[in-house]
């Protein structure tokens, strides 16, 4: 398996609501300290999100934890009653933490409540995220009336595509992942999105010294990073129980035998490949469930334009209610009571996609509480996070070409994957990646010390 090539490459941002721009005076650069001029400019312009933070995300996207199995999934899925259905990523058990793992379980949603309800009942569906959106079409376009109630004040959930630094970037999803029957695929091309095909065997790795890995260094590593897959896949396969994935890879051969500039490496490549897409730490990850699911066959494709063209073409005919902070779910066998910000809005059945950070976190109440077998799914199940920090500069000072730039760092997580925006759009615009616990160490600090963080690696890199 080389570094972008698992099984599945599943990524997702959260929302734009815990995101801050910083406009940087080019000449000055004050926000940042006093920069010296190098080969790394200081950015023009920059946004950096805070996903676990946002009291609408609470997290990126729901991984599986030590301990967790796919039955979890299904309980979270299942209705309860015939007023109250479920949806999102966290309920996929063939595609969790993925756009079209929420869109397909939106529209698994749409389908239990047409089987429970009469023609042209009135449904209310909680989220205008992807599962959300794919619920609300599916409902709409069959006569139900529904209407959608959003949160924050855009739609899209954990798609958030921004345009502030003059170009689109994901501040949420980044990538549709396996183009081959892929059912996001067939949206894009529907409505004539540009999809960009991302060549992993393109990307520039960097090592720990910030000079470009050799052809013999990357061979070498990710022979190791295989075999070390290899030996946790063999070894799950004989455990009485569970345990982390983290301690699988360390008791290795490929790990126990690395020098510590392989072992670097090695921790690199775990980080993009594994953690990244998942959010979290292989020391959380279950090693008999941490590759659960099933991906799409095919590339992995960008929106050049954005992905938030997806979220557009679904809403455009919906009745969404957006600024409509749901703190309350009251079901009876007489129908659903939802009580907001907004005020109250009464239905017969809802299809509620809040996420499972949201539902963990308790922020909205059921009454009555929902079945102890819910919360126990969704205690079991984690709640990952990826953060990302967008920098623009005056001008491209790295390669042009190179869909994504790879960097080793002493410490785990650290920016160790960069998207390279000039290769989708033109525009002078690195967006960094980092997951897990060092992400949400950096949650705590100022957006100044964040950008003066991701520009240390890139500096330690190109200066």
């Amino acid at each position: 398996m080389s570094p972008g090539g698992i099984s599945r490459r599943t990524f997702l941002g959260a929302s734009v609501a815990a995101v801050t721009l910083t406009a940087l005076d080019p000449g000055q650069a004050g926000a940042l300290g006093a920069l010296p001029r190098a080969a790394v400019p200081a950015p023009t312009a920059s946004v950096v999100t805070r996903w676990a933070a946002d009291p609408f995300s609470r997290g990126s996207h729901s991984f599986a934890r030590v301990g967790a199995t796919s039955a979890d999934r299904r309980v979270l899925a299942a209705p309860v009653g015939p007023q109250l259905f479920f949806a999102g990523e966290a309920t996929s058990e063939d595609h969790p933490s993925t756009v079209h793992g929420a869109l397909l379980s939106g529209r698994r949603a749409a389908r239990e409540v047409t089987a429970a309800a009469r023609p042209g009942a009135r449904v209310l569906v909680v989220g205008s995220g992807m599962a959300g959106l794919a619920a609300a079409v599916h409902l709409d376009v069959q006569g139900y009336r529904v209407t959608v109630l959003e949160a924050r004040g855009r739609l899209g959930g954990r798609i958030a595509t921004n345009r502030v630094l003059g170009a689109p970037v994901e501040l949420g999803a980044i990538w549709v992942h396996g183009v081959d029957g892929n059912p996001v695929t067939a949206i894009a091309d529907h409505i004539g999105a540009t999809r960009v095909g991302t060549n992993y065997g393109r990307a520039v790795r960097y090592g720990a010294n910030g000079r470009v890995l050799s052809p013999g260094a990357v061979r070498a590593v990710d022979a190791g990073y295989d075999r070390a897959l290899q030996a946790a896949d063999h070894g799950r396969a004989q455990l009485a129980g569970d345990l982390p994935l983290g301690t699988a890879l360390d008791n290795s051969r490929p790990y126990r035998g690395a020098d510590p500039v392989l072992r670097q490496r090695l921790a690199c490549v775990v980080n993009t490949s594994i953690e990244q897409p998942r959010g979290a730490d292989v020391a959380e990850l279950s090693l008999l469930h941490w590759d659960e699911g099933h991906g799409f066959a095919g590339a992995d494709d960008v929106l050049r334009a954005g992905f938030d063209q997806i979220v557009d073409h679904a809403a455009r005919d919906l009745d969404v209610r957006r600024r409509t902070v749901v703190e309350r779910i009251g079901y009876d066998r007489t129908g659903v009571t939802v009580s907001t910000t907004a005020g109250p809005f009464a239905a017969d059945h809802a299809v509620i996609t809040l996420p499972l950070g949201v539902l963990r976190a308790g922020a909205v109440t059921f009454d009555p509480p929902l079945p102890d077998a819910k919360a126990d799914a969704a205690a079991a199940l984690g709640s990952g996070v990826v953060n990302h920090v967008a920098l623009r500069f005056p001008r491209v000072f790295w390669d042009a070409h190179a869909p994504l730039l790879d960097h080793v760092d002493t410490t785990p997580g650290r920016w160790s994957r960069w998207l390279n925006v000039a290769a989708y759009t033109g525009a002078p615009i690195l967006l960094g990646l980092s997951s897990g616990s060092y992400a949400l160490q950096l949650e705590a600090q100022t957006d100044e010390t964040i950008v003066a963080d991701a520009l240390g690696v890139l500096r330690s890199i190109y200066d």
